[in-house]
């Protein structure tokens, strides 16, 4: 008599099994130090120019801003594991996983804001970005309001940062617009963005300069545009140089006291031969070679050209060494 055998599932499912990835259980942070304040409360502490965050501080505060853009915990306590189980989820978006095994609206949620959660999950290079735009001298006129223009805003991670640098800078009111064309990163990060009471983001291309007629009144403070490409690929790839060119033809003088970020990028055409996009000449050199045709090498952090690939290396030691190679590439 044949012994009976329960049927088998399809070869496929097999192989799918064998690939399937575990959960990534070392947590994304050393325990030590770290608190499970809601993100609110961190946002809070870090408005007071006297407390001086560290750059494990600002990663910690990255984390928790991804968790909140999705999940929308920002008043809530979050652990160091939830944490760590959402930056698995993200990694394995696009391959079977234990952390998304049944959580299929998830995995969707993911894949829709995927652009704009790699630029954050990048954290040592989103860190260093938010430390040297608190570190900026901000000039503070008594009774002066505070304007910021955060250009392809993404998640407002980097509204966030002028937030906190005008009022460490003693600023108030506080007036800051971010711009970003994709509508469903836009639908997300302006409720998450007016939630915080941080700024509120308009739905428009930077690259027409109509779109900057819905500012509010008066001089612009600061200008964040990291529309960049990666290391070496060429200008055209991003549109950082048209959005350049929009933007000063539709703002004019009052952009005349406004800081960037970046400061300036420095493009080469070849080895021997570097331009430097700035502020003084409205990052649109006049050029015999076509701005687009150049490769992107470098942004001044602190006065000083950084390559692209090396931003943010000295707070990858705040991150476990499991967790490095398995972060989003913001460039």
């Amino acid at each position: 008599m044949v012994p009976f055998l329960p049927p088998q599932p399809p070869l496929a499912a097999l192989a799918a099994r064998l690939l399937h990835r575990k959960t990534q259980t070392a947590p994304l942070f050393a325990p030590d130090g770290y608190s499970d304040r809601p993100l609110a409360c961190e946002i809070d502490r870090l408005r007071d120019a006297a407390r001086e965050p560290s750059d494990a501080d600002l990663v910690r505060l990255l984390a928790k801003y991804a968790h909140a853009y999705v999940h929308d915990s920002e008043a809530r306590p979050v652990s160091l594991a939830e944490l760590t189980l959402l930056f698995d989820q993200f990694h394995h978006r696009r391959r079977g996983c234990e952390s998304l095994d049944g959580r299929d609206d998830l995995r969707r949620r993911l894949l829709r804001l995927s652009f704009a959660l790699t630029m954050i999950a990048d954290l040592p290079k989103s860190a260093r970005i938010v430390r040297e735009i608190l570190d900026t001298p901000l000039r503070h006129d008594d009774g002066a309001s505070f304007l910021g223009l955060d250009i392809g805003t993404g998640t407002g991670i980097l509204m966030l940062a002028m937030h906190l640098a005008a009022c460490r800078a003693g600023y108030s009111p506080i007036r800051l617009v971010g711009v970003e064309r994709d509508r469903t990163t836009w639908e997300r990060t302006v409720a998450l963005t007016r939630t915080l009471g941080i700024g509120v983001a308009l739905l428009g291309d930077a690259k027409s300069p109509a779109t900057y007629a819905a500012l509010p009144e008066g001089p612009v403070h600061f200008v964040c545009n990291e529309t960049l490409p990666s290391l070496g690929q060429r200008l055209w790839k991003e549109d950082f140089v048209p959005i350049s060119q929009a933007l000063f033809t539709a703002l004019g003088e009052r952009l005349a006291e406004a800081t960037f970020f970046p400061a300036a990028l420095w493009a080469r055409k070849d080895e021997d031969e570097a331009v430097r996009l700035g502020v003084e000449n409205g990052f649109a050199p006049a050029s015999d070679y076509p701005l687009r045709l150049l490769r992107a090498e470098a942004i001044e952090l602190s006065g000083e050209p950084v390559r692209l690939d090396r931003i943010g290396h000295e707070c990858a030691v705040h991150i476990r060494p499991e967790w490095r190679e398995r972060l989003g590439s913001r460039w």
